[in-house]
């Protein structure tokens, strides 16, 4: 039986999975952005970005990647809560 949970819409732009291995009343967090700051690429070239990711593109998919990797293994002993955080700028 499965109790880990999902929780949508938090701060209206947050998104929390809680991972329960069951065997420590430990918890524990990790977070991750999941923005891009507004950025208007003066290059003039067609590629030209519109946004700039600032790394969270490739931050935000090695949480994931740990978190499913977690949420697999169950190699942790705590509820794991994994917090992904888009525009905290504008809250």
């Amino acid at each position: 039986m499965c109790d880990d949970e999902v929780h949508l819409g938090l701060a209206k732009t947050v998104v929390v999975g809680v991972l329960k291995n069951n065997t420590s009343d430990k918890n524990i967090g990790i977070r991750a952005n999941i923005d891009s700051l507004r950025i208007v690429e003066a290059s003039g070239k067609p590629w030209s970005s519109q946004t700039h990711s600032g790394g969270y593109d490739s931050y935000t998919t090695i949480w994931l990647c740990a978190a499913k990797y977690l949420a697999e293994t169950r190699h942790f002993d705590s509820t794991l809560h994994v917090i992904f955080q888009s525009v905290e700028e504008l809250l």
